[in-house]
């Protein structure tokens, strides 16, 4: 696990979190995936917010409580998981 600023993800506060991370989110039922935007998150809980506390808060569209969710890094996200979290069939085919 990654640290940033000397604390691993699922110590830091939302306000610490969205510096270097992004949070996804995937339900193991119907395998959705979602990134999720902490600004609204940080609107209604506020910047201290622990990270940890967000994923017991997830719902997936299908109904199931038991999303899994954590902190990918930034860059890794833009490079690699953007497109296949958003959904953009390029992403998950083979490269021509």
């Amino acid at each position: 696990m990654e640290k940033a600023e000397g604390k691993f993800w699922t110590k830091m506060t939302l306000c610490e979190f969205v510096e270097k991370y992004a949070y996804v989110a995937e339900c193991p039922r119907c395998m959705h995936s979602k990134h999720i935007e902490m600004q609204p998150l940080i609107e209604k809980f506020g910047a201290d917010f622990p990270v940890v506390y967000v994923r017991p808060k997830l719902v997936c569209e299908c109904g199931n409580r038991a999303v899994l969710g954590g902190g990918i890094h930034l860059e890794y996200y833009k490079t690699h998981m953007r497109r296949r979290v958003e959904g953009d069939p390029a992403a998950t085919s083979p490269a021509a």
